[in-house]
């Protein structure tokens, strides 16, 4: 097990500690006096208190001795996690550097395979504009084999990312002659700090759903935007600084990357992390194949675990959402439920996707329609939460913010049967029959999203009510606060600060956000306590803790010569079996019966049941990869 920092170890300490000691000498005082006017030592309810507490904080807490147990309160809690992000930065995450490279290659052939698509597109539409006017250059892309096949004029152009300069704003708002702002958003989203007209992610999202472009145009922005996440994000951002070549690289000797992790930075309670950051990206938006690069050596393995509906359940405990505490107790999935709010029941039940014994609101379908609905709903369900629609008024202004975040916009539709397809390059395109761009004679995507938010509206008052408890809460508070209106996280009374002078969405959204940090530090504790426990023997490493999911990496309890074999509980056969013995009658695999044993037991340790409310369960995963787990 990777120890805890060394009470003595000057370099870590200034690293997460930032330690100055002229500058604490002056601040700690004051400091302390608005940390415990803030409640950052008040005690916290005993009834939520990890049955290790005071064992785990003595592990990781080498340098303080306490007499009596540690008190529960946010300054130890937050200490010892601050702790752990040290042993996150210590035991770092093994890198697959021949897929690194392998991945590169995929994707900055996608790019230029679509800025090629761009500039035909471009000149086939007579634009005073080409692509080397609407890109800048990046000089960190080596030539290569990816770029085969493009003209000597186009070569250089494909090695650059489009920009958010002036070309591409002449672009859109002169030759395309785009609505300045888009149908339904805001101006003060809309125009840049300086005043300009936006061109940034949102912007054009917001014309992509106002159901005001024609095909080629809807192309022309789709690309940008592939464009600039491909080469900004995935490539600048995640692939090549985990390369030795990259001037910048992020890779140490021993082929592991070391996230420098910390618990004080953000007002939710969430871990920051930097260089890289690995709480920034996921497996949406042409992102699925990035996890895979980051693996385990040889005898080990990874396992973690994600929340179930994580924020739905705090909705459900704190909001009273009635719909959600019905499904939680009658084991509906609340995104179906959703779902059939928002396209009604019959188009949900007749979905493609159900499986051999149709219809099950209590199962997440593996594809097809009912598939695309569900993941749609979730989207709307989770935003319409925090858009905090107080009058009917607001609805056309959250229905054109909900249909700029929808998935399936964001990386285009070439199918109509609901599938998963491929688009030359191995990035994935989302294509759903229900949410396509607008076609001639056919409701813009708005209209749709905006008859979905009005039954929404129209059918849960339970959101209104939770609503206005919020900012009410808000308002209270800042009258016995000298004018200073805050919200608190419901377990551990986390407080925010001022909130953008009540903005509504902040105030609904604040205190769900640290409300989930609240639970996610108890599972750590729980965690935490498996590792100086009955996990000691498989010397567990504590990798990373993103938003809702742990990530960590163990001995693989099936030994260190086992086959590297894979299959999910529930019969989904994954990799390293034969078909004849996935087929054969009660085939049960010996190593991965023992690796499914670890994580039942981490989730065991990892539910947290808070007195009379519903409880948060987690999922647990094992591999070789973090897209594995």
């Amino acid at each position: 097990m990777s120890k805890a920092l060394d009470a003595g170890d000057d370099q870590v300490r200034l690293t997460y500690a930032l330690t100055d000691v002229i500058v604490n000498a002056r601040i700690t005082e004051p400091l302390i006096a608005r940390a415990t006017n803030n409640g950052y030592m008040r005690p916290l309810d005993e009834n939520l208190k990890p049955s290790g507490y005071d064992r785990v904080c003595d592990e990781w807490n080498p340098g303080r001795k306490v007499r009596g147990g540690w008190a529960f309160n946010l300054l130890n809690l937050d200490q010892t996690r601050q702790s752990f992000c040290g042993d996150m930065h210590r035991n770092g995450i093994q890198i697959d550097c021949d897929r690194v490279h392998e991945l590169i290659t995929k994707y900055e052939g996608y790019s230029a395979h679509v800025k090629r698509r761009l500039a035909s597109n471009l000149r086939e539409a007579a634009y005073n504009i080409s692509i080397d006017d609407v890109v800048a250059g990046d000089d960190d892309v080596e030539k290569d084999e990816a770029y085969e096949g493009i003209s000597s004029d186009e070569s250089e152009s494909a090695r650059r990312t489009i920009s958010s300069g002036n070309k591409f704003r002449s672009l859109l708002y002169d030759e395309m002659k785009l609505d300045a702002p888009p149908n339904g958003m805001e101006e003060a989203d809309f125009l840049t700090e300086s005043g300009l007209y936006g061109t940034g992610n949102a912007v054009l999202l917001a014309h992509m759903a106002s159901g005001k472009l024609d095909q080629r145009k809807m192309d022309i922005i789709n690309d940008a935007r592939i464009i600039k996440r491909v080469d900004n994000k995935i490539l600048s951002t995640v692939l090549k600084p985990l390369t030795r070549e990259y001037h910048k690289s992020l890779l140490w000797m021993d082929d592991r990357v070391r996230t420098s992790m910390r618990a004080f930075l953000t007002a939710v309670g969430r871990y920051s992390s930097v260089k890289p950051n690995m709480t920034n990206f996921g497996n949406k938006k042409g992102q699925e194949q990035l996890p895979t690069v980051f693996t385990c050596p040889p005898g080990r393995m990874l396992i973690g675990f994600d929340v179930d509906q994580f924020h739905i359940r705090i909705m459900a405990n704190k909001w009273g959402i009635r719909r959600y505490i019905k499904g939680f107790e009658d084991g509906i999935d609340p995104h179906v439920a959703m779902a059939m709010i928002m396209v009604g029941d019959d188009r949900v039940r007749k979905a493609s996707g159900w499986g051999e014994k149709g219809f099950d609101p209590k199962t997440k379908p593996k594809g097809g329609e009912a598939k695309g609905l569900r993941d749609t709903a979730k989207t709307v369900g989770y935003a319409y939460a925090y858009l905090c629609i107080t009058r009917e008024s607001m609805i056309a202004n959250a229905a054109s913010i909900l249909a700029t975040s929808l998935k399936a916009i964001e990386v285009g539709v070439t199918r109509t049967d609901g599938s998963m397809v491929l688009d030359g390059f191995g990035v994935q395109k989302l294509a759903l029959p229900y949410i396509k761009p607008p076609e001639p004679g056919k409701p813009p995507l708005i209209d749709m999203v905006t008859e979905w938010v009005r039954r929404i509206y129209n059918q849960e008052k339970d959101w209104n009510r939770a609503w206005d408890k919020c900012t009410s809460t808000y308002e209270s508070n800042k009258r016995r606060n000298n004018g200073v209106g805050f919200m608190e996280s419901y377990y551990f009374h986390r407080r925010s600060g001022n909130l953008t002078d009540g903005k509504a969405q902040e105030v609904v959204n604040y205190p769900i956000l640290s409300s989930e940090q609240d639970i996610m530090a108890l599972m750590e504790f729980q965690v935490m306590d498996l590792f100086l426990t009955s996990w000691k023997k498989w010397n567990p490493m504590y990798l990373l803790q993103v938003h809702d999911a742990m990530k960590l990496e163990v001995d693989d309890p099936a030994g260190p010569n086992a086959p590297r074999c894979r299959y999910l509980d529930g019969g989904e056969w994954k990799a390293g079996h034969s078909k004849a013995e996935q087929k054969s009658p009660g085939f049960r695999c010996k190593h991965c019966e023992k690796r499914m044993e670890l994580v039942r037991e981490l989730e065991h340790a990892a539910t947290i049941t808070p007195p009379g409310e519903i409880a948060y369960t987690v999922e647990g995963h094992w591999g070789w990869n973090l897209g594995d787990i």
